[in-house]
């Protein structure tokens, strides 16, 4: 292989960079990363441009490691008992589908616990909480119930509404 004697010789002009205090500044501000790194370099007056920065940051393998959200334990909940008779429960849930022509409309079903039976429809294209307030005004079993809790005790029963609940 033929090399020319100016390539051989050839060393960089660009000055060094280890002298750049990135990984010391990088400890002392843990959650600092490459962009305010580069402010404080700035300040301090380096003549550094944010994507030099960038590079050695890479190049030292440093990162801001994302803080892992801590689960909380939530309220106790507490399992309804199960009806004893019809009436004794109802449970509301959305079913949304689309029409033909693209159009989507939601129906608004009240099934009993007890009996498993579909006590009623509403389907509109769009229910406002004041239109199921209006709808199950007046009537109603002594509880009724919304959210998982009613789907998983319908779904233990053999129905099987949509996946979704919503509280009215």
């Amino acid at each position: 292989m033929r090399l020319g004697r100016s390539t051989f010789y050839w060393r960089s002009k660009a000055k060094d960079q280890r002298p750049l205090r990135l990984r010391e500044l990088a400890e002392v501000r843990q959650r600092f990363g490459y962009r305010r790194l580069h402010v404080l370099l700035r300040r301090e007056g380096w003549k550094v441009n944010a994507k030099r920065v960038y590079r050695l940051y890479k190049l030292e393998g440093l990162g801001v490691r994302t803080k892992k959200r801590k689960k909380r334990g939530s309220h106790l909940r507490v399992v309804p008992s199960p009806p004893t008779r019809p009436n004794e429960r109802w449970c509301m849930d959305f079913v949304q589908d689309s029409l033909i022509d693209g159009r989507k409309f939601r129906a608004l079903t009240v099934v009993d616990v007890f009996t498993r039976e579909c006590l009623a429809v509403h389907a509109d294209s769009s229910l406002s909480g004041s239109k199921v307030r209006q709808w199950s005004a007046g009537t109603g079993p002594g509880s009724a119930s919304t959210g998982r809790g009613c789907l998983n005790t319908i779904v233990a029963r053999g129905v099987r509404p949509s996946a979704r609940t919503f509280a009215p």
